[in-house]
């Protein structure tokens, strides 16, 4: 029986080392008395494919047990729903929707904090502001203004009261409390709100027998990591990191060689001539030669050179290649070609909804109604697989292409329903050798385009601002008249699509204010764009991910896409409220926080696989792109240092010869 501690114990596994293997064998070796009964053992993780590989690693290492009664393995938030013992509050949780059109609500509720037309741009700044303060252990923040006030000062380091402080402790203050005065008023709770509850419970005492790693612990919020440590007074608690995470003790001696060298590479101190000889009088050949880097002259050259790297890595035997991104255009591109070469892939990050072609056809049947039914996106939405039946979808297409060429193009008919048919006429009356079935199977195209859009044009035309409701059921009832619901339920993409909009239609039950078309288009954009779809969930021997899903995983091969100084590690973002010094003063995060540990995500990364491939994209317009500078400090010390070129040559050689191929292999 392990007794608690009653303070936190540290488990470093060196960043060479197999995470999930290393932390499986530790856990075993710590336990075997137990064996094969681990119901005891509690592992929470911050990503689930860590999830996958720990518990495929800890089923190889006891399958001489048969079966192991394993325990919880999971993240920290899901541990809590499943323990939660608050019981039924009467709070109904709500949506990101949802809670966009009560916070809306709230800022038309004090009209003299900001001007109406600046109200959408503030409120997803706000709801983020308040799920970080949310999880912050600060009992101020149920507190008066004069006590926000105090506190800002602090944070501000302001001896005397500051009018922009003043003003901008007044609105956070006084949104945050009629934020939490709605929530409460209508019995209402989110997702953080929730989650901040089932912190604060009391911990129970069936867990005292309990023991706990928390691999990730430098990423929870104030109150998680104040919950561990409460936590480690009833139970015992390990935190378990992976190599030097930003703000933790430095590595003492020898315990991990490639921490130090990762440290000389990316550090500054010495200066980088000393940094140089020090590496070499210690390791003699460069310690990283396992990577590769390759500078692509565009976004197509960086794609087709890592669809052709994955396919080289499939013929060598590699069957757990990882392509790590944070540029989702570039791995929607590279999945069409992997596709294209029949290879299977697991995106684990998924795309934006707003990507998919069915979220295309909703937005052209919207700017439809805003163009008076402009050529361009009515032929899109008219060629739009969800526009008609699949045994219709022939005679349909020859239609759309008379349409197009006869009406669109041969008589210059640019945009409206009335004069799309006086074309169709004069036409048909001017040519004798008119089909007067196609003519008639246009014209009630057009009807019908034109009984689906009549409520909500007339909505539109009226410039007018109505319950958002009413927006929403005026849009869902011309795509079901147009029968574009009904094809949606065919589709993946076009499933979410429904569910979401159905999701729209119960936000509003919560929350309905009166909004204009625009605030309406940017509501329902902003779902769109928030809500990830992932076609495929089957495991597959490439995976697409990001930086943040890769942690703690182990590859046979990896390639790190889009390693662009923009993106690595980008820029800090303009914020509405709390400049960076005072978010780091109340302990919110920050960018040069969040930018030192994206740091040593991507150096860990560097040792999860044998074999690793750097791409980025070096021109775009004529106009010279930055590497990163973390690539660069890799790049400079191999050449300057120890006189090797990591760039790959054989990719570059390849691509021309590939891209032939590919092209002949469409024309077949």
């Amino acid at each position: 029986m392990t007794t608690p501690a009653d303070e936190l114990i540290t488990l470093t596994i060196p960043g060479s080392a197999h995470f999930s293997e290393s932390l499986s064998e530790h856990i075993l070796t710590r336990h075997r008395q137990q064996l094969p009964d681990l119901r005891h053992v509690h592992v929470f993780f911050p990503n689930t494919m860590a999830v996958q590989q720990f518990r495929y690693q800890l089923a190889s290492n006891t399958a001489h047990y048969g079966a192991v009664i394993g325990g919880f393995v999971g993240s920290l938030s899901q541990w809590l729903e499943q323990q939660d013992n608050t019981g039924d509050t009467g709070q109904t949780r709500i949506s990101a929707s949802a809670r966009q059109l009560l916070l809306i609500e709230a800022l038309k509720q004090h009209p003299e904090l900001f001007a109406e037309e600046n109200h959408w741009q503030v409120c997803d700044s706000l709801l983020n502001l308040f799920d970080e303060l949310c999880l912050c252990p600060y009992p101020w923040l149920d507190k008066d203004l004069p006590e926000w006030l105090k506190q800002l000062q602090q944070a501000y380091q302001a001896d005397d009261e500051l009018p922009l402080l003043n003003q901008e402790a007044r609105i956070v203050h006084t949104l945050w409390q009629a934020w939490q005065t709605q929530l409460a008023s209508m019995e209402l709770t989110d997702t953080s709100s929730l989650h901040r509850q089932r912190l604060l419970s009391p911990i129970s005492k069936a867990v005292s027998s309990c023991v706990f790693y928390i691999v990730g612990y430098e990423q929870l919020s104030p109150l998680e990591q104040a919950w561990c440590q409460q936590l480690a007074s009833v139970a015992t608690v390990m935190t378990v990191q992976q190599g030097q995470p930003p703000g933790s003790g430095p590595v003492v001696g020898d315990a991990d060689r490639m921490q130090h060298i990762l440290d000389q590479i990316f550090q500054h101190q010495p200066d980088f001539y000393q940094r140089c000889q020090q590496l070499r009088q210690a390791h003699g050949p460069f310690p990283l030669d396992h990577i590769q880097l390759f500078d692509a002259m565009s976004a197509e050259q960086e794609a087709q050179a890592v669809d052709l790297y994955i396919r080289q890595q499939l013929l060598a035997g590699k069957r757990n290649i990882a392509v790590v991104t944070e540029n989702r255009k570039l791995a929607r591109r590279l999945r069409a070609l992997l596709e294209r070469a029949s290879v299977s892939i697991q995106d684990t990050a998924g795309w934006s909804l707003a990507t998919t072609s069915a979220a295309a056809c909703v937005e052209r049947w919207l700017e439809c109604i805003e163009q008076d039914f402009s050529h361009l996106p009515l032929l899109d939405l008219l060629k739009s697989p969800f526009f008609c039946s699949e045994d219709e979808r022939d005679s349909h297409l020859q239609q759309v292409y008379r349409f197009e060429q006869d009406i669109v193009l041969h008589e210059n008919i640019a945009n409206d329903l009335s004069r799309y048919r006086r074309a169709i006429a004069y036409r048909s009356a001017r040519l004798s050798r008119s089909d007067p079935q196609l003519v008639d199977a246009l014209n009630k195209q057009l009807d019908r385009i034109e009984q689906a859009s009549a409520q909500i044009r007339q909505h539109y035309l009226g410039d007018c601002s109505i319950e958002t409701s009413q927006w929403l059921n005026s849009l869902m009832a011309s795509l079901e008249s147009l029968g574009i619901l009904d094809q949606f339920t065919n589709d993946i993409a076009g499933q979410r699509i429904n569910h979401e909009l159905a999701q729209l239609q119960q936000a509003c039950l919560h929350g309905d204010p009166v909004v204009n078309w625009q605030d309406f288009r940017t509501w329902l954009g902003s779902m769109l764009e928030r809500e990830q779809f992932k076609p495929h969930s089957q495991t597959a021997a490439v995976k697409i991910m990001n930086l943040k899903q890769a942690q703690y995983c182990r590859f046979d091969s990896l390639i790190i896409a889009g390693a662009n100084a923009a993106v690595f590690p980008g820029k800090a973002s303009a914020l509405p409220f709390f400049n960076q010094s005072v978010r780091s003063a109340l302990k919110l995060r920050f960018w040069h926080q969040d930018k030192d540990y994206q740091c040593y995500q991507f150096q860990q990364l560097l040792l999860a696989a044998d074999q690793l491939l750097i791409t980025w994209q070096s021109e775009q317009n004529g106009e010279w792109l930055a590497a990163s500078p973390w690539v660069q400090s890799i790049q400079n010390i191999a050449e300057q240092g120890f006189n090797l070129r990591l760039h790959n040559q054989e990719l570059l050689a390849l691509i021309p010869h590939s891209t032939v191929t590919r092209h002949q292999a469409e024309l077949l």
